[in-house]
């Protein structure tokens, strides 16, 4: 086993990770795509006849189905993480993985990336396809709404980062109206951002330390941890309790979490650094 860190190893890694996987990835990307297109096609078939006469109302229906992307990708991205090591689930993949002439850490890396942004193109990929086989599907069938949910989904995504950051202003909709300094929106943003990085990290620490149903096991700790948590009262809110109103919670919560995620990801390097070819029933240990 190589030791250190060489950028020109680690690619060779990457490399060697996208050629082995590469047909796992396009059957997931196809069964993605099969979903999200079997999801479109089931909130069209729910609509019915006398909706399709109330003005807007498929520009709802459109807006409905870019909310069921966005929570698709969202667990998407989270089944991701936690089968980060799926590539170590028998004896002999084990063994192939531990041979390689590489260093842990860039084994580890490039299995990150093959779980965040490997997964990331995977389902833009797979909503890409599924969009356009709806679109072909609309002009088959006759009149219906020949709209992209792809692009309608990235200005809705423009439109909440814009509404994020300055305010929202959208009167003719009747949402609320009110304008706020662009430095609280960035805070609230690096909020958002950390908690969701460290949703993710979690995931991916769970995927390191459960061999056997990692996105399960993984999913029903985190539930009991927050059943605990939730039972004795204990919150990362908890924290503007005891500091007052001095320091708001949005400036806190970003570096609270950023440190969490850091945590998670150093655990789960050091559990797949201590993974060997015969481990724990249950656990990489």
């Amino acid at each position: 086993m190589e030791k250190g860190f060489d950028l020109k190893r680690f690619g060779l890694m990457v490399r060697w990770d996208l050629m082995t996987n590469w047909k796992s990835s396009v059957r997931i990307v196809l069964s993605m795509a099969l979903g999200l297109l079997l999801m479109y096609e089931l909130n069209m078939m729910n609509m019915h006849k006398y909706d399709a006469a109330i003005p807007g109302q498929w520009q709802r229906r459109l807006l409905d189905m870019v909310a069921e992307t966005n929570i698709a990708f969202v667990f998407f991205m989270l089944a991701g993480a936690a089968l980060i090591f799926v590539c170590m689930k028998t004896r002999q993949q084990r063994i192939a993985f531990i041979m390689l002439p590489a260093s842990p850490a860039e084994k580890f890396l490039s299995r990150l990336l093959y779980a965040t942004v490997g997964f990331f193109v995977m389902f833009f990929a797979a909503s890409v396809i599924a969009d356009v086989l709806r679109l072909v599907i609309c002009l088959i069938v006759g009149p219906r709404m020949f709209s992209s949910v792809v692009l309608t989904g990235m200005g809705e995504l423009y439109d909440g980062i814009t509404g994020l950051l300055t305010g929202w202003d959208d009167r003719e909709s009747g949402l609320l109206f009110y304008t706020r300094d662009i430095t609280e929106g960035l805070w609230d943003m690096a909020t958002f951002v950390s908690m969701a990085l460290f949703v993710h990290a979690l995931y991916l620490l769970g995927g390191s330390l459960f061999r056997r149903h990692a996105l399960l096991s993984t999913t029903f700790s985190l539930i009991a941890i927050g059943l605990i948590l939730g039972w004795l009262n204990v919150s990362p809110y908890s924290v503007n309790v005891m500091i007052g109103d001095v320091i708001k919670p949005t400036r806190i919560f970003p570096f609270f979490f950023g440190v969490l995620t850091v945590l998670c990801y150093w655990g789960a390097y050091r559990i797949y650094c201590r993974m060997q070819v015969i481990n724990n029933k249950w656990i990489n240990l």
